[in-house]
Order: structure tokens, then sequence, then C-alpha cells
């Protein structure tokens, strides 16, 4: 059985940076990768819009195919850098829903056996707020989940001083 990691990516910076640490501290030859993108759920215009201001529905057809072909060019992205990387075994996945539900089940569904997770180093407040879908990943997911922190994003202690980064530990 090939071990297999689901590495979330959704066109930020954190998530680019995720695959390249994936690739230079994780990756083996027998790995195989499921790069999976979870984007917000299509709403059809005819509906939560108030009358008059709803948009033509041949405009959100193409709005739509638009979202489509970046979603597509992002994991085509992705997996060229890793197969110029040396992953051979690379499977992507889109779907729409709540980022973090969806993740766990494409997790579930492709029996991978750890997931790769970006992070943009939100507070503990933001976190609870606002939700973090790695947190939820992290918490939800029955198998180990890496989340992987960019370089430029310092985490802050309460006395205000930087906590070091792990990559430079």
């Amino acid at each position: 059985m090939t071990f297999k990691v689901l590495i979330a990516v959704d066109g930020s910076i954190h998530s680019e940076y995720a695959v390249e640490w994936y690739k230079a501290h994780i990756h083996d030859t027998e790995y195989s990768v499921v790069l999976a993108h979870v984007g917000e759920p299509e709403v059809n215009p005819s509906f939560g819009f108030r009358a008059g201001i709803a948009i033509p529905r041949e405009q959100w057809d193409l709005m739509i195919k638009e979202q489509e072909a970046k979603v597509k060019n992002l994991l085509k992205k992705h997996s060229d850098h890793l197969k110029a990387g040396g992953v051979e075994h690379i499977k992507c996945v889109a779907e729409s829903g709540n980022a973090g539900v969806r993740l766990i089940e494409i997790a579930e569904k492709n029996k991978v056996q750890m997931i790769a997770i970006g992070t943009r180093g939100q507070g503990t407040v933001a976190r609870t707020v606002l939700g973090s879908v790695s947190d939820y990943v992290l918490h939800h997911s029955s198998v180990p989940v890496c989340i992987i922190h960019t370089p430029d994003v310092k985490s802050r202690s309460r006395s205000g001083s930087k906590v070091k980064d792990s990559t430079q530990m």
C-alpha cells in the first residue's frame, strides 16, 4: 500500500509554502499526493439577492466557469511543480463546500495516511471568532495532520516577543 498525503491548496502563499515544505521535508519516492482544493459553494443568483440586483444568469455562468478554470490552473501549477521535484503519483481533487468538513471527507474517501495544510497563523481570538480550516482539520481528522506555518508569519506571545519559527530550529 502506498502512503498517501493530502495537501490542501487554496492559492494563498500559505498553501504554496505547504506544498514546498511537503516536497522538501516529508516526501519520499514511495508516497503519493492528493492535492485538494475546496472552494465556496455555488449559490444560484436568483436566490438570496433582492429583486433588481440579481446577476444575469449568463454572467453568473461565466463567473463560475472562470472560477473553475482558476482552480484547475492552480491544481495544475502545484501538480507540475511537485512532478518537477520528483513526485510521481499525484491526484487532484476540486470540490466546494465548507473547507474543513470537505477536506476531512476527501481524506477519508482517498484513504490518506496524513494531511498537510498551511496556516495563516491567526491569533487565538481570531481563530475562535473567525474559525480556522487548519484548526478544524486538526481536531476532526482521524489521521495525523501536519500544520505548516509560513516562515514570515510569526506568532507572538502575550509579552509581544516573537516565537521562533519551527523551520528555523
